[in-house]
This record gives C-alpha cells, sequence and structure tokens, in this order.
C-alpha cells in the first residue's frame, strides 16, 4: 500500500480562515451601523420599534455572514490525497486503473428533513467536510471533472455516498455521476438507500430514484478481456438468494475478480482489522464474519465460502465502511483493502496487473 497526497492547488487553513475573517468585518461594521441607526433617545415612540429593528439587523447580520462563508467555500481550492493500492494477479494480459470512493455522506439542504431531525442533520453536516473545509456536497460537485483527467478503465462508489436517502442527495450524486466519462459501478450501503431523518419518505420511492442512476442491479458485473469487476449491493444486509447465485455465474466465468463490498470481511488470516475495528467503533467489528457485528446466515456463508476458497478466482476485496485505512491478507491467496472514507478529501486509485510480485 502506498498513500501519496495530490494538490491541486495548495492553500492553508490559516490563509483561510484570516480570509473569512477580513470578508465578515465590513458586514460586522454595517450591522453596527444598522443597530445604531435603530437607537433613538430622543423620540419616545421610536423606542417601541428598536426591538423589531434589532431583530431584522440581526436576521440580516445572519444572512449576510452565511452568504460569506458560502462565498468563501466556493472560492477555496480542493485539496485532496490520493490513497494508492497495487493488485498483482500474475499472467493478466493488461493493465487497469479504477478510481474508488466511498463514504462521501452527501449532504444537500432540503425540506424533506423532519423537523425532530433537523439538529441531527445540521451537526452531522459539519462532520463531513474536507481537509481545509469544503463540505462533502461541495466536495462532489467538483470531483467528477478531477476525476475525468485521471483516464481510469472505471470508477467505483463502495457505498454510503450520501448521508441519508432524500430526493435531493440522491439527485445530487446522480447529476455528478451523469458528467462522468468512464464506466461507473456503485454498490450501496445503507446511508444509501433508508431515509434516515426524512420520515415522510418512502423506501421504495427512494429505490426508484436510485434504479434512475444505473439500474441499481443487487450484484452488478463489469466484464473486461481478462479480469471482472464484481459488486454486493446492500452489503450492509445478508446476502440474498438472488445474489449468490448471480456470484456463482460470476465466479463460473473463469475470470480473477475485483469484488467491491461495502462492508469488508473477517480475514481468515490476519486478525489486525478485526482488533482496529473494535479499538475505532466502541468494540465492535464492524465486518462479515463468525463473532463479528455481521454475523453471516446460510446464504451469506455460502458466499463467504466463495471467496475464501483456495481456488477462488477473488483476488482482491476493495472497501469501505470503516471510515479508516487497512490493508492486508484475506486468505493466502487474495488481499483486501480497505478505503478511508472520502468526505476529507481522499480518493483510491487501483491499479491491477500482471506483474508476479506477490499479493
Amino acid at each position: 500500500m502506498q498513500i501519496c497526497k495530490y494538490m491541486q492547488f495548495r492553500i492553508e487553513r490559516i490563509y483561510v480562515m484570516k480570509k473569512r475573517v477580513l470578508q465578515i468585518l465590513p458586514v460586522c461594521f454595517l450591522c453596527c451601523m444598522l443597530g445604531m441607526a435603530a437607537w433613538n433617545p430622543v423620540k419616545e415612540e421610536v423606542t417601541k420599534d428598536t426591538g423589531a429593528r434589532d431583530k431584522d439587523a440581526g436576521e440580516e447580520m445572519a444572512a449576510a455572514e452565511k452568504t460569506v462563508l458560502q462565498e468563501t467555500e466556493k472560492e477555496t481550492a480542493l485539496v485532496l490525497e490520493e490513497e494508492s493500492v497495487a493488485v498483482h494477479i500474475p499472467g493478466l494480459k493488461h493493465t487497469y486503473r479504477f478510481m474508488f470512493l466511498s463514504d462521501l455522506h452527501i449532504i444537500v439542504e432540503s425540506d424533506e428533513v423532519s423537523a425532530g431531525n433537523l439538529e441531527n442533520v445540521r451537526a452531522r453536516h459539519e462532520m463531513f467536510q474536507s481537509l481545509n473545509g469544503i463540505y462533502s456536497a461541495r466536495l462532489w460537485e467538483e470531483l467528477p471533472e478531477y476525476f475525468n483527467t485521471q483516464h481510469s478503465d472505471a470508477i467505483l462508489f463502495g457505498g454510503d455516498m450520501i448521508d441519508y436517502a432524500s430526493a435531493a442527495n440522491i439527485t445530487a450524486l446522480k447529476e455528478g455521476i451523469k458528467k462522468l466519462d468512464a464506466p461507473v459501478m456503485y454498490v450501496r450501503a445503507d446511508h444509501d438507500y433508508n431515509p434516515y431523518n426524512c420520515d415522510s419518505l418512502d423506501k421504495k420511492d427512494m429505490k426508484k430514484l436510485h434504479e434512475s442512476i444505473d439500474g441499481y442491479e443487487d450484484l452488478p458485473v463489469m466484464e473486461f478481456e481478462d479480469l471482472c469487476i464484481v459488486g454486493i449491493n446492500n452489503s450492509t444486509k445478508q446476502i440474498s438468494k438472488g445474489q449468490l447465485k448471480r456470484f456463482r455465474e460470476a465466479v463460473n466465468l473463469g475470470k480473477p475478480i475485483i469484488l467491491l463490498t461495502h462492508v469488508p470481511l473477517a480475514s481468515k488470516v490476519d486478525g489486525s482489522l478485526l482488533e482496529e475495528s473494535k479499538k475505532v467503533w466502541q468494540d465492535r467489528a464492524l465486518v462479515w464474519g463468525k463473532g463479528c457485528s455481521n454475523e453471516p446466515n446460510k446464504n451469506t456463508e455460502a458466499f463467504l465460502e466463495l471467496v475464501y476458497d483456495a481456488k477462488s478466482p477473488v483476488k482482491a476485496v476493495m472497501c469501505g465502511h470503516l471510515h479508516f485505512t487497512w490493508e492486508g491478507k484475506l486468505t493466502e491467496n487474495c488481499m483486501q483493502h480497505v478505503f478511508s472514507a472520502a468526505y476529507p478529501g481522499r480518493y483510491g486509485v487501483i491499479t491491477v496487473d500482471g506483474k508476479n510480485d506477490g499479493l
């Protein structure tokens, strides 16, 4: 694993904050003048209106500050961090390059959020911003253009691209995907399809919106000349019978497989992922495996056996979910890379080649 930084236009956070302060100062001065104008000690009848005028002045100041901060965010350059992964499959004829993104948690302001959940949504909105203060929705507006400069064979979205299912969030994501030049595979997770915080929305309506993006297959397959990308949709749930059947068909194609999923799989040879997950997530192993938070049922266990099998064509698993980076062996013949969350401005680059360098 190699992590390197790419900065399109380097900008220091202290400069950004200084710029914001300088932009807000004239607004504060204007509001002070408005407050003075609202006060008149001579005319008693004017005093009755002072409270209303002060309120108006306060509202004007809040609106002006919000506008300034929004404009400042627009002017702030992106600071992006690249997380690079190399997968070596001996005998592979071609070299492939894939972009990866997960856990962006886009939040677009809308009236779909229930009144009782507004405070929670606002708190989460503040949480999901980049290293230099760009919110996830704004970050997403810029990423498609950058991805189009990377000349990748496909772009892989590993789930939790939005923070909750709403028409505003799904539409924003869809508009960005439409701008991408490369083929896209998008596997969903619970934040993508559940209308958290939106009590009046229906899951079925949200599913229709998702279907308008890419058809929303349970197990999408992207086939290349000597390689397959296989995705597991809704991997926060158990594997369905239909997904298991489709996965067996993909295995029988006879090509090496890169598996795309949101939730990582428990390693058969390395316990460090479970230990790290418990350390970060309040003693919870947020992966699929026996004794983990995601305990497999019969169908999911059968799916895992196909992945873990010594002769399995699955050579690498790419996932997210945990919001930290981890790489190691899933089995002696398969590696797994857990990508860090995208909202701080991170994205993945996966290179798959035929070098005989081992896992």
